[in-house]
């Protein structure tokens, strides 16, 4: 029996909505700490090591995870809280996945393509 693609294109959408939320609840909070007490008291070999780091991919994954899982959290609630005050748009799923799928291309082209400049 074939899967449908509906079905899996869901399944894609409500694991990226439940990786978005664990995601701005318990790391995204973490990394803001540790770089808002990082940087202001950092020594210049610490930046220096900062920047090197930057370059590597895992980091720049990393860095990619944290601009857009939050986003494919974000529009979904932002879609739900709508419903709730009875404004329907026209084509609503389309324009919110959309718009976050349009963000994260947007955010690994600067990460993977631009940063190599």
């Amino acid at each position: 029996m074939r899967t449908k693609p509906k079905v899996i294109i869901d399944l894609l959408l409500a694991f990226l909505y439940q990786l978005g939320g664990v995601w701005a609840a318990i790391v995204a909070p973490i990394v803001v700490i540790i770089v808002g007490f990082l940087l202001p008291f950092a020594d210049a070999a610490t930046l220096t090591h900062l920047l090197r780091l930057s370059t590597t991919p895992l980091f720049k994954i990393f860095m990619l995870a944290m601009m857009v899982l939050p986003i494919w959290y974000g529009l979904p609630i932002l879609l739900q809280t709508l419903n709730t005050f009875n404004i329907y748009p026209k084509r609503a799923k389309l324009l919110f996945y959309g718009l976050a799928f349009a963000w994260s291309a947007h955010a690994g082209y600067i990460i993977f393509i631009m940063g190599n400049n």
